[in-house]
């Protein structure tokens, strides 16, 4: 069928592009967009690999042309918005999440999906202040992401070990038998503080 050739070629793309041979794998994706001009999934990944391949001009035109389609979803937008970040261009791509997020629809796992994108993208920019807000609200709508070993990841990379810790005790308070636990617990050793309490059983 059709778009089990389309999801085949977008496998056969990845693992080009995964081996650093983006002009295979734009080659092959060209070709099937040549056969289907409004699939969208096959613009999204023409726009990744010029993103893996650091050829912004060419992401740009890709997701113009994308546009000129009326070509919509929510794959597309969510690229524009790392197209925008990789381009600087923060309160375009902030703008272009605030429009993913109103998609959502009042759906949590998409609401909180948004966020983790912007945590993503606030911190590849150095906004880290944003991007912990960010994860922070990801995990407000849905505690089931991953965003605050994100965040205490991020914490700890910037240099805020008492917000990692934080974060970690959270964690902690959730799965008391989970890893972070053993990380509240060498954090607070660090930084000269009593670890956290285990949970009376």
């Amino acid at each position: 069928s059709e778009p089990a050739r389309v999801n085949a070629v977008l496998r056969h793309a990845r693992r080009l592009a995964s081996q650093k041979r983006f002009e295979q794998a734009m080659a092959l994706l060209e070709q099937a967009l040549a056969r289907h001009p409004d699939e969208v999934s096959l613009w999204v990944a023409i726009i990744q690999a010029h993103l893996s391949n650091a050829d912004l001009d060419a992401a740009r035109s890709a997701l113009n042309e994308a546009r000129s389609r009326d070509l919509e979803s929510r794959s597309l937008t969510d690229t524009q918005a790392r197209l925008e970040a990789a381009l600087g261009q923060t309160e375009q791509m902030r703008s272009t999440i605030t429009r993913l997020r109103g998609q959502s629809l009042g759906d949590l796992h998409k609401v909180a999906a948004t966020f983790m994108l912007q945590g993503e993208l606030e911190a590849s920019l150095g906004n880290i202040d944003e991007a912990l807000a960010a994860y922070a609200a990801a995990d407000a709508a849905s505690p089931d992401t991953p965003a605050l070993q994100r965040a205490a990841e991020l914490a700890l990379r910037s240099g805020r070990p008492s917000h990692a810790r934080r974060m970690y005790r959270a964690l902690c308070s959730r799965n008391p038998e989970g890893a972070a636990c053993m990380q509240e617990a060498q954090l607070a050793k660090e930084l000269g503080e009593a670890p956290m309490r285990p949970p009376m059983p």
